[in-house]
């Protein structure tokens, strides 16, 4: 799994070759920015029914998923209670997610530190220039 905060994607590769009911990738503890949309740009190659020579058993193709909180990321493969029921990873292709996000709000403790060290500064220069006045 790669992420990249630049270009705000997500990208899956390289799973173990195999069958699955379920496969997710949970992304959590994201910070300094509230993400606020998710979705699939690809998902081609990923998996494959053939894989196996068994379509009729392994041959789910799952479609992705997604859901998303301010800090955290959750990406589904499943072909729970579906026809058939499992899908098969093939161990090749990739499949790519973007999100949006917008710059966190600092908190109410990070305002009044700021707005402190504001006031101590236009302190500082209002002495120093009344000193150099003087």
């Amino acid at each position: 799994m790669t992420l990249d905060t630049s270009a705000k994607t997500i990208t899956l590769t390289n799973f173990q070759p195999g069958n699955y009911e379920t496969g997710f990738l949970d992304i959590s503890g994201i910070t300094g920015d509230s993400i606020t949309s998710l979705a699939t740009l690809s998902y081609a190659g990923f998996y494959d029914p053939s894989f196996y020579n068994e379509p009729i058993t392994y041959g789910g193709t799952p479609v992705p998923l997604l859901s998303f909180t301010s800090n955290s990321i959750r990406i589904v493969f499943t072909t729970y209670a579906q026809s058939p029921p499992q899908f098969t990873y093939s161990g090749s292709g990739q499949a790519v997610f973007s999100y949006n996000s917008t710059p966190g709000v600092p908190e109410p403790a990070a305002w009044a530190m700021m707005l402190t060290g504001f006031g101590l500064a236009g302190a500082a220069l209002r002495r120093r220039r009344s000193v150099v006045a003087a």
